[in-house]
């Protein structure tokens, strides 16, 4: 049978764009799964509407670069995989993510490629992922006043950790933050996170984890092989901390 793609989105602004995106990747086997961050009004998303459409009822405050992102994340993949909705792959996007392809593209491209995951994956230490990224202990915002002090104990290279002590034999993996996994990965995560607790008390004091605990995971898990690149393009072409928007030019 047809194959059915849930789309995660994590969202925070521009509620236009995603009703863009929802219609462009509607087809009659897809499903779409939307978190909109605490801080942000929830009113102007809710008229993206319609039958295969779902807000997640849990709503994390998000804060850019920290773990609430996961947080965030694992609340949409729980939500997608306890639907009604069965999809067999999870796609999930960020912000300002848009489709340049359609919903039926897509869908004919998971068909074909059936039974592999996309997500960029690269062992840790790699070019934009040393090991000081998953070793610096960084506090999130919703601690100031550690946050203050680790940054304070930072400064004399005191704020710093060994992976290899709280990740157990697990090899840290990094790559960006966006993928596509098919439900039985997605299940590997949840499952993986539930039954390790260590493991998301660790990457909560990391920076960016969202670029490095499902990677984590899956890059020691079965699915490891199974692996490809991501399906997102991306333009980095200054080294800073977002993506360029992209423009019509890099479309042809």
């Amino acid at each position: 049978g047809f194959m059915r793609i849930a789309y995660l989105a994590l969202v925070h602004r521009n509620p236009e764009l995603l009703r863009r995106a929802v219609r462009i990747l509607s087809t009659e086997n897809s499903a779409f799964f939307i978190h909109v961050d605490h801080k942000s009004n929830i009113e102007p998303f809710l008229h993206i509407s319609g039958s295969n459409v779902f807000f997640t009822k849990t709503r994390v405050p998000v804060y850019w670069g920290e773990f609430s992102q996961v947080d965030a994340t694992l609340t949409l993949i729980r939500a997608a995989l306890q639907s009604e909705a069965h999809c067999d792959y999870y796609v999930f996007s960020q912000g300002s993510d848009y489709p340049v392809r359609s919903g039926s593209y897509i869908q004919r491209f998971f068909e074909q490629n059936r039974g592999l995951e996309f997500m960029s994956l690269v062992k840790m230490p790699a070019p934009g992922f040393p090991l000081s990224k998953i070793n610096k202990l960084r506090y999130p915002s919703d601690m100031p006043m550690r946050r203050f002090a680790s940054r304070a104990l930072a400064k004399f290279g005191l704020a710093r950790r060994d992976y290899r002590r709280s990740l157990g034999g697990l090899q840290p993996f990094a790559g960006d933050a966006c993928w596509a996994l098919s439900r039985t990965a997605c299940q590997y995560l949840v499952d993986f996170a539930d039954h390790n607790p260590h493991t998301a008390k660790y990457f909560r004091y990391t920076f960016t984890s969202d670029e490095m605990f499902f990677h984590t995971i899956i890059g020691n898990s079965p699915f490891s092989p199974l692996t490809r690149r991501n399906l997102n393009f991306r333009d980095w072409p200054e080294p800073g901390n977002h993506p360029e928007m992209l423009h019509e030019n890099q479309l042809t």
